[in-house]
């Protein structure tokens, strides 16, 4: 916990910092075209705005040798150079200083590849009427959000409330999600199935500013003309059902944020249509010919390697350029170390009041039984375990006997394929603690041995002159796992990894049935 006290110094610490950025706000121009720098000097000053101007890359860097706290608006080009090298001396400078590039001559590319490097965003020259204002804006508050972070004596203030977390590995990626808060450029959040992918996207969004709505479609099972009818919007008979006009998650967006959840399961030829539409703003309702354009901000989520499906072939590489402009990956929980409780006091709270319970949380066996399990569903898996034992529990405390038998058959089957070293909860225990109708008394493993791995078994029993026979460690192998589980055949074909008709017949074939 935290005192009174340092809350308030926190607060007043961030204050002081606003106050003084205010005061100040510096925006340095780097353009050797005199005209852009009068556009930018003419739109910023009357908004209380403090602008200088320089014309190549040796005058900027004679403008921030000494350290530069504002924004800097650098063109790429430059007569003496490009705006990527004063880039890379701000960056090493580690100032309170972000950058905004401007682009000319089609460099609109090399300017993502800037955001991704961390450039706050990019404008295109024709633009600066219509977005210089509010960027520059936009880059200033995300300054002072940064500048907040900088005392780890006192409590982070979170940008993403609904995410419970204290784990580090969650800090870094709201740390490196503040850059674009504020942004529009598109964003790709990566990361395992319930890792929480569409909790971030919202939390971007209501961060924004952006006017519109929060709308996500998920484009896995999706069929590939439905999914465009989806995206795109339809009128009335464009095909068979088609019976009235309806708008698409393109337009209902409008002004707002468009999560395209699990994106590397759209299919290519869809791909294509929806680079089209990210390339010009431009796109037809299916069945129409009227031209539609949507103020829309594009962020993207999926649990796929990209990379590997661009070099398979089953994604676009200039599709996953544009949506990669900013890309951020969300540990999965079982590398957000001590997250769970955490997660555990907050998911029984609200699952308790949203079943009209009155439970007081978890008794502490059943807690380290839940800590020591992967979770290879993450969040949502948890989030799972705990309803079930928030409507399970016939006392105040959810105890092991109330965790679902799945769960339970899975860290037994976790327990036995790996050792127990320092855990006061062995597998039979585990059991004998649960509920007797939950898992039946012939699913459970013997005590003994329980605790030494397969595998160093295995080893004990190789024979000394040599390496045992591929199809004698199969057999040896079948007959550990048996004994793990007291001849229970189905957890056994779990454990191995196969279905119970493997099983079966790997049992005739080595004589074990």
């Amino acid at each position: 916990m935290f005192s009174k006290h340092s809350v308030i110094r926190r607060v007043a610490n961030v204050y002081m910092w606003s106050n003084n950025m205010k005061q100040t706000r510096k925006v340095l121009v780097v353009d050797d075209d005199p005209g852009i720098c009068w556009v930018v000097q003419q739109r910023l000053q009357p908004q209380g705005f403090s602008v200088e101007s320089v014309h190549s890359v040796q005058d900027g860097r004679r403008a921030i040798r000494h350290g530069f706290e504002g924004i800097v608006i650098l063109d790429v080009r430059l007569p003496d150079g490009d705006g990527y090298e004063l880039f890379e001396e701000l960056q090493k400078q580690k100032t309170e200083a972000s950058v905004i590039f401007l682009t000319g001559y089609g460099t609109t590319d090399e300017a993502l590849t800037s955001i991704r490097g961390g450039a706050f965003d990019f404008l295109k020259k024709d633009e600066l009427g219509a977005r210089l204002v509010d960027a520059v804006k936009n880059a200033f508050d995300a300054l002072g959000e940064v500048e907040s972070l900088h005392t780890d004596t006192v409590p982070e203030i979170r940008p993403f409330e609904d995410i419970v977390t204290q784990a580090r590995s969650m800090k870094e990626v709201f740390r490196s999600l503040r850059k674009v808060t504020r942004s529009n450029v598109p964003v790709l959040i990566r990361g395992e199935s319930g890792t929480g992918k569409e909790l971030v996207a919202r939390g971007l969004h209501d961060r924004s500013g952006r006017t519109g709505p929060f709308v996500a479609l998920n484009c896995a099972g999706i069929p590939e003309n439905l999914l465009e009818a989806e995206l795109f919007g339809y009128e009335r008979g464009a095909f068979t059902g088609a019976d009235a006009r309806k708008i698409g998650t393109f337009e209902r967006a409008h002004k707002g944020t468009l999560l395209l959840d699990e994106i590397g399961e759209m299919a290519p030829a869809l791909q294509a249509k929806l680079l089209r539409v990210i390339q010009d703003g431009e796109f037809r309702r299916l069945g129409g010919t009227e031209v539609h354009r949507a103020d829309v901000r594009l962020l993207s989520a999926t649990h796929r390697d990209l990379e590997e499906e661009i070099r398979t072939g089953g994604f676009r590489e200039d599709l996953y350029y544009r949506l990669a402009v900013f890309t951020v990956t969300l540990p999965p929980l079982r590398e957000r170390d001590g997250d769970i409780p955490l997660l555990v006091e907050h998911l029984v709270g609200k699952l308790s009041k949203k079943e009209g319970r009155d439970l007081a949380g978890v008794d502490p066996r059943a807690l380290e039984l839940l800590q020591s399990h992967p979770y290879p569903g993450n969040v949502r898996e948890l989030e799972n375990v705990i309803a079930y034992g928030v409507v399970s529990a016939p006392g105040p405390l959810i105890t092991i006997g109330d965790l679902p038998r799945g769960f339970l058959e899975q860290v037994t089957m976790h327990r036995v394929s790996t050792p127990l070293e320092n855990t006061s909860n062995s597998i039979p225990t585990i059991l004998r603690e649960s509920d007797s109708n939950t898992l039946s008394a012939d699913a459970a493993p013997r005590a003994t041995g329980v605790d030494q791995p397969i595998r160093t078994r295995m080893q004990e029993a190789a024979p000394a002159d040599g390496f045992l026979s591929l199809a004698e460690m199969e057999r040896k192998h079948i007959e550990a796992a048996l004994e793990r589980t007291e001849g229970n055949k189905s957890m056994a074909a779990r454990i191995l990894g196969i279905n119970r008709v493997t099983l079966y017949r790997k049992l005739g074939l080595y004589g074990l049935d």
